[in-house]
C-alpha cells in the first residue's frame, strides 16, 4: 500500500510540475495545455472508440499478454482498489498525456512541425517507459499511443486523449477486479 501512495503521490507530483510551466509560461495556460474544448464530430468520437475497444479486446484475446496482466494483477493485489482506480485510471491517464501528448508533444511539434512525426515519437517513448511489460504488451501500448496522438491531433484538445486513456485503463481494472485477470 506504500508503494501505491507513492506512485499516487508521483503522479500528483507530474500533474503539478506540468500545470505549473504552463501556468508560468502562458497567460492563457488552459488552451496551451490544450484543456480547451475538443473540436471533434461524432464520426470522430465512434471512430476513436471502436478503435479503443478493438484494441483493448484484442490484447485479452493474445495468449502473450496473460503474462502482462498478471503483471498487472500481482502489483494491485495488496492495495486499496479506490487507490488502484484512482492511480490508474484517473492520474496515470492524466499525468502521463500531460507530459506525452502535451509537454513532450509542443517541444517536438515547434522542432519539425510535423505531425505524424510527433504522433510516433511521443508514442514510442510513452512504450518505451512501460517497460514492465512483453514485447505484445508495448506493440499494444505503441499502437495506443498513436491513438491517442491522432485523436490529440484531430482534436486540438489534451481532453480526448485523457479520456481515451482512462477509458482503457478502466476496462482493464474492470477486467482485473471482476476475476478475468488469467491467472
Amino acid at each position: 500500500m506504500t508503494a501505491r501512495l507513492l506512485s499516487i503521490g508521483e503522479q500528483l507530483l507530474w500533474i503539478a510540475v506540468i500545470l505549473s510551466i504552463f501556468r508560468k509560461y502562458y497567460s492563457n495556460w488552459i488552451q496551451a495545455a490544450a484543456l480547451a474544448k475538443p473540436k471533434a464530430n461524432l464520426k470522430f468520437w465512434g471512430m476513436l472508440l471502436g478503435y479503443v475497444v478493438l484494441l483493448r479486446a484484442s490484447l485479452f484475446l493474445l495468449p502473450e499478454s496473460a503474462e502482462d496482466l498478471q503483471w498487472m494483477e500481482q502489483h494491485s493485489v495488496n492495495a486499496p482498489l479506490l487507490l488502484v482506480f484512482l492511480g490508474t485510471v484517473i492520474l496515470a491517464p492524466l499525468a502521463e498525456e500531460l507530459f506525452y501528448r502535451q509537454f513532450l508533444w509542443q517541444a517536438l511539434q515547434q522542432q519539425w512541425q510535423r505531425p505524424w512525426l510527433t504522433i510516433v515519437l511521443t508514442s514510442a517513448a510513452w512504450a518505451m517507459v512501460h517497460g514492465q511489460y512483453t514485447w505484445v504488451g508495448l506493440v499494444h501500448i505503441f499502437l495506443f499511443g498513436l491513438i491517442l496522438g491522432w485523436s490529440r491531433h484531430k482534436s486540438e484538445s489534451l481532453w480526448v486523449p485523457i479520456g481515451l486513456h482512462s477509458l482503457n485503463n478502466g476496462l482493464t481494472f474492470a477486467v482485473l477486479t471482476s476475476g478475468g485477470g488469467g491467472s
